[in-house]
């Protein structure tokens, strides 16, 4: 599914979800539900579905690596496609409403016996979405436990 539709649309206004400046894990996924989301792929050259990735892979903070720094890349944040257009930004020839996927429904975790829930729901459906408050130090983090 497209993380630049869904950086894009699910935005503030829609989501109360603000990029890496924050928001809530939970409101993307009642987008989903809602509105859903189109096809699209990690890398910005795939160019076989709806609304790619918008920004080639870059090096973050690793000491080696075969990309560029992230800071010499032209950052290109996602836009939400204008609804008039119903184009697919990445192909033409598919429409942006017809490639929609919804969720069927979404659902959170409580406070209490988290670890042990989320556990169970990994064994019997795959991956969660997480997230953590991050402080300044975070850049400087390198392995173990932050």
């Amino acid at each position: 599914m497209s993380t630049a539709d869904t950086a894009g649309c699910c935005d503030g206004l829609n989501c109360f979800s603000f990029d890496c400046n924050g928001g809530q894990v939970g409101t993307p996924w009642t987008w989903f539900t809602k509105t859903g989301v189109v096809s699209g792929g990690a890398d910005m050259t795939d160019k076989a579905l709806c609304y790619d990735y918008t920004m080639p892979k870059c090096n973050h903070h690793q000491a080696t690596s075969k990309y560029a720094e992230c800071d010499q890349v032209k950052q290109v944040a996602p836009s939400c496609p204008a609804k008039t257009d119903n184009v697919c930004p990445n192909d033409a020839k598919l429409s942006y409403s017809g490639d929609k996927w919804k969720a069927i429904s979404s659902y959170g975790f409580g406070r209490i016996g988290t670890v042990e829930k989320v556990k169970k729901d990994i064994q019997a459906y795959g991956s969660v979405t997480g997230a953590f408050t991050v402080y300044e130090d975070f850049l400087t983090y390198k392995s173990c436990v932050y």
